[in-house]
C-alpha cells in the first residue's frame, strides 16, 4: 500500500496582533510513495515553515494535514507535542537532532526505545548505520568525531530507526560541501528507492530537487506559485518567479558524482 500524506489549504500564522505574520498562506500539497516532491523558493518563502506544518511540527492556523485519510494529529506520537512516528524530519544541522554526549549507537537506540521498536536495538543500531554508510565500530563514537557529511547521515539513520512512511529533508545538503552533497543525496535516492518512503525535499537549490524529486513546487512569500513535474517546470516554467530562480542557478551548480541528466 501506496503511503501519502497531505495538506490541504494550509494556513500558518506567528505571532499576534501588529506583529502577526501570516508565513503560509492556503498551501495543498500531496507527498506521497509514488512520487518524491521537491519544496522550492528563497529564504523566507514559508517552505520551511510548510514542512514543519505538514509534518506536525507546528499546527496550522486552518487547513488540514492528513496521512491516507487519517488527520495527522491523531496518530499515534512518541510523546506530549511531539509528531507522529510516521513521519520524521531531516534537518539542516545535523547537530541539531543529535545529542554531543551520547554516542552514535546510544543516539540511535534511544530512537528505538522511546517509539517501542521491538527487537535487538544494539543490532538494528549497527544495521542502520550500514545503510547510511558508516562502520559498526562508529557507533561507539561522538557526534562531534565525524565530519558533516557523516552526521547528517547519522540524523537520517536516527530518522529511519523510527520505521516513517514519509521523509521530509529540510535543507539537510545546504550546509554541506560541494564534494560532500553528492554522497548524501545518493544516500536519499537509494533510501527512497529500496524502503518506498514517501520523500519530500526543502530547497532553495534546484538542481538538488530536480536530481531527486518527480514534482517541484515553488513558493513565494508563502504562497506555491508553481507546482509542475520537474521535467516541465525547468522546460517550461509558467511562473515569473520561477524562471528567476532557474535564471540564478549557476551552470555549474552541480556537485560532483550528479549526473545532471539523470533527474530528467
Amino acid at each position: 500500500m501506496s503511503s501519502e500524506l497531505r495538506a490541504d489549504d494550509v494556513h500558518v500564522v506567528y505571532g499576534h496582533g501588529a506583529n502577526r505574520v501570516h508565513a503560509v498562506r492556503g498551501v495543498s500539497a500531496t507527498i506521497s510513495s509514488d512520487r518524491a516532491l521537491g519544496i522550492a523558493g528563497e529564504s523566507g518563502s514559508g517552505k520551511s515553515t510548510l514542512a514543519r506544518a505538514i509534518i506536525g511540527l507546528l499546527e496550522p492556523a486552518s487547513g488540514s494535514v492528513t496521512f491516507n485519510g487519517a488527520p495527522l494529529a491523531e496518530l499515534p506520537k512518541r510523546g506530549e507535542g511531539s509528531r507522529p512516528r510516521v513521519v520524521q524530519m531531516v534537518f539542516q544541522d545535523p547537530m541539531s537532532s543529535l545529542n554531543p554526549r551520547m554516542t552514535v549507537g546510544d543516539a540511535i537506540r534511544e530512537a528505538l526505545q522511546v517509539n517501542d521498536i521491538p527487537g535487538d536495538h544494539r543490532a538494528e543500531a549497527r544495521r542502520l548505520l550500514g545503510i547510511v554508510g558508516l562502520e559498526v565500530a562508529d557507533a561507539s563514537k561522538y557526534p562531534f568525531q565525524f565530519s558533516g557529511g557523516q552526521r547528517q547521515r547519522i540524523a537520517i539513520a536516527r530518522a529511519l530507526a523510527v520505521r516513517p512512511e514519509v521523509l521530509v529533508a529540510d535543507e539537510a545538503t545546504s550546509a554541506l560541501d560541494v564534494s560532500v552533497q553528492a554522497a548524501v543525496l545518493n544516500l536519499l535516492r537509494d533510501i527512497r528507492k529500496e524502503s518506498g518512503l514517501a520523500l519530500a525535499v526543502v530547497s532553495h537549490n534546484l538542481d538538488v530537487l530536480r536530481y531527486l524529486c518527480d514534482d517541484i513546487m515553488v513558493m513565494r512569500r508563502g504562497v506555491a506559485v508553481e507546482t509542475r513535474p520537474t521535467k516541465a517546470l525547468f522546460e517550461d516554467p509558467h511562473d515569473p518567479y520561477t524562471k528567476m530562480l532557474l535564471g540564478a542557478v549557476p551552470r555549474f551548480a552541480v556537485p560532483p558524482g550528479i549526473d545532471r541528466r539523470s533527474a530528467l
